[in-house]
């Protein structure tokens, strides 16, 4: 009878044993059959289909072609070093074979039902172990009562019954132990690593530093967080799909040094890099483990996972519910007819400034009056309760703008907030068939004014003015006077973005050139007297361009009748057509240049009342002088759009406008780069 292939590893813990798996499989595949497995823990890989038998450690071997794995001693005095090896390479050296990223996975396939009162929860595993993998207990319970301030229930798991632990100091094993941690479900010696992987597949996460859960946790699809320890995460982290980093995040300290992996410790202890330092101590010397990580690393780290703020968190204060919303200003309802009263704040987490407070009792709500872009943090009677994270969410935007220059400015920073916060734009425009199919904006969701699906947060572009100041000073809407920054600054400053000009194009007109000849393009219409030049100069401008061989088109909404010029005052797809082809453009401080610009066209714009860099600033001479005070964004100024005459320095003399009239045509002409 041909003897029985089989494995032996000679370890007795859960997480050394899991991560024989791969050898398993890889040894397995070799002989092209199933495998017997010799290991204490060697009943949770019954139903594998690769392990034909499973039996004890101390089994009996006759029979069987054995290969022992885990083994300290590589040859002749060359220790194996656990805490610089991974982990699963570990087994497969002691067969002289290695494994590849593609054979690292760990799958186990024993799994059984455990029920627990609760739908959405996360799973902590505090354990005792060596103390530079050890996470505080008080960190435990700070981190418990967070998670459930979060609207999350913590189910607590380990087991401290007959668990011995290597002490690496003295020698000899020492017993392992788990914190007494208050508030969660308590699931402490009563689960069995079947159950324990059927509840993992349920949880929102588990945390856990390493250890023998955190293994078993990556033979499940659950999301994983590892604390900071000591050792380099890279050689414990779980293997799955191929990668490290699938639904896994590590969290370290301060010190990312991983000193316990680090062969110059050995030299420290031994002069020799054959000997493993004590792994229980900071091997620096500090007095404590900066390794660790932080409890609020962590909660942040939790919020980051998608599909947080999807869930059906369940956050309450006693019998009084907690519901949070982010659709416009921050707002906090508490629900429930058990009487309190509640101090309800909102932080500015990147200032860690209060923004605003407010005391309320059960069936009432506050809210925030600061509507643009903020990283909220929630607390109610000094406990954090919800943190904003905008990662895997929906997030409507709205532009309350009809004017085509707010729109082609304002556009762009839609896929800049969806790439820098992770998030699913919706956006509202009153000209979405301008951008909707340019693949720059694939990505984002063009939807009408009526769209009243939910969505996670909500902002709304534009200039909004303090209408009983009489001024552009609105903090709780714009986070600057609008009318001193650039005009795309605004929407960049509501949207938590960093300022920096983008043009991202514009789906309008057609390729084919509309005139033959040369031309130019005026752009002499704006939506105020301020910004309009003389049409007498218009004409005599054009005159000058006629001698030098150019056609001149007009372009705007009404005629101007400039005699012996083309005139385009039909539909914008017309006007874009003529705008692309024109070898000159020459506009004003409105809508078509920026038209002109979104186009990619170079732009002259007569402009005296603006100041530099109001407008888009590439492509682009700006024609000017400086005999005023450019009142568009003068910060005492205020510009009336009923006012077709507003001149708040020269109204009603004859120096009304001379911001823009004292432009002459020769200034213009000169400007102008001529093509040979």
């Amino acid at each position: 009878m041909e003897d029985k292939i089989a494995i032996q590893m000679h370890t007795f813990a859960l997480g050394d044993s899991i991560c024989a798996i791969p050898t398993i499989n890889k040894l397995s595949k070799m002989y092209d059959r199933p495998i017997t497995v010799f290991n204490d823990w060697s009943h949770l890989l019954i139903g594998h289909p690769n392990v034909l038998e499973c039996k004890n450690h101390g089994d009996s071997t006759d029979g069987y072609i054995v290969h022992e794995t885990f083994h300290k001693d590589l040859r002749g005095n060359i220790e194996k070093k656990h805490n610089a090896i991974d982990i699963r390479q570990f087994h497969a050296w002691d067969l002289g074979i290695s494994l590849t990223g593609d054979e690292m996975n760990c799958d186990l396939y024993c799994e059984k039902e455990y029920i627990i009162e609760s739908d959405n929860y996360i799973i902590i595993h505090p354990s005792k172990t060596w103390d530079s993998r050890t996470w505080d207990g008080d960190k435990w319970q700070n981190l418990t009562n967070q998670i459930i301030g979060l609207g999350l229930d913590v189910v607590i798991v380990g087991n401290d019954i007959g668990q011995k632990e290597w002490n690496s100091d003295g020698g000899g094993f020492v017993p392992k132990d788990v914190f007494d941690i208050k508030g969660g479900i308590n699931l402490i010696n009563k689960t069995t690593i079947p159950e324990l992987r059927w509840l993992m597949n349920k949880a929102f996460c588990v945390i856990t530093m390493d250890s023998g859960i955190l293994h078993v946790a990556g033979t499940t699809d659950c999301n994983i967080i590892q604390l900071g320890s000591s050792l380099n995460h890279k050689l414990r982290a779980p293997w799955r799909n191929g990668s490290q980093d699938y639904k896994y995040q590590y969290i370290s300290g301060s010190c990312t040094i991983a000193c316990g992996s680090n062969l110059k410790y050995g030299l420290k202890e031994h002069n020799d890099i054959h000997g493993i330092p004590p792994l229980t101590d900071c091997r620096e010397g500090y007095d404590e483990f900066l390794c660790h990580s932080s409890v609020n690393d962590v909660v942040n780290s939790i919020i980051k996972i998608d599909g947080f703020n999807n869930i059906d968190k369940n956050i309450m204060l006693g019998k009084n519910k907690v519901t949070i919303t982010y659709t416009g200003s921050p707002r906090v309802f508490i629900d429930g007819d058990e009487n309190g009263e509640y101090l309800v704040e909102f932080i500015d987490d990147s200032t860690k400034k209060v923004i605003h407070s407010d005391t309320i009792k059960n069936n009432m709500w506050t809210a925030c009056s600061r509507e643009w872009f903020t990283n909220w943090v929630i607390k109610i009677d000094g406990k954090t309760i919800d943190k904003f994270n905008l990662e895997g969410k929906k997030v409507r935007m709205i532009q309350d703008s009809k004017a085509m220059g707010d729109t082609i400015a304002w556009t762009p920073y839609a896929v800049e907030f969806a790439n820098k916060y992770k998030c699913k734009v919706i956006l509202t425009t009153h000209h979405n068939e301008w951008f909707e199919n340019m693949p720059i904006y694939k990505d984002i969701d063009f939807v009408g004014f009526n769209y009243n699906e939910e969505v996670y947060a909500k902002y709304h572009i534009g200039w909004y003015k303090d209408f009983k100041k009489n001024n552009w000073d609105n903090p709780e809407r714009n986070p600057t006077p609008v009318n001193i920054i650039p005009l795309q600054q605004a929407a960049t400053d509501i949207l938590g973005l960093e300022f920096n000009e983008l043009n991202f194009g514009i789906d309008m007109g057609d390729n084919k050139r509309p005139i033959k000849s040369k031309y130019v393009v005026f752009g002499p219409q704006a939506t105020a007297g301020c910004k309009e030049w003389d049409i007498k100069k218009w004409e005599e401008l054009s005159v000058k361009f006629i001698e030098k061989g150019y056609k001149v088109v007009v372009c705007s909404l009404h005629s101007y009748n400039i005699p012996n010029t083309i005139e385009c005052n039909g539909s914008l797809e017309d006007t874009a057509t003529h705008l692309k082809h024109a070898d000159i453009f020459i506009g004003l401080g409105s809508g078509l240049s920026w038209l002109n610009w979104a186009l990619g066209k170079y732009t002259y714009m007569i402009n005296g009342f603006a100041e530099e860099g109001h407008e888009f600033t590439s492509k682009l001479t700006k024609i000017t002088n400086n005999l005023c005070i450019k009142c568009w964004n003068d910060p005492v100024h205020v510009f009336d759009p009923g006012d077709w005459n507003w001149c708040p320095v020269y109204k009603g003399t004859k120096l009304q406008h001379i911001c823009q009239q004292s432009i002459t045509v020769d200034q213009v002409l000169k400007s102008i780069k001529w093509k040979e």
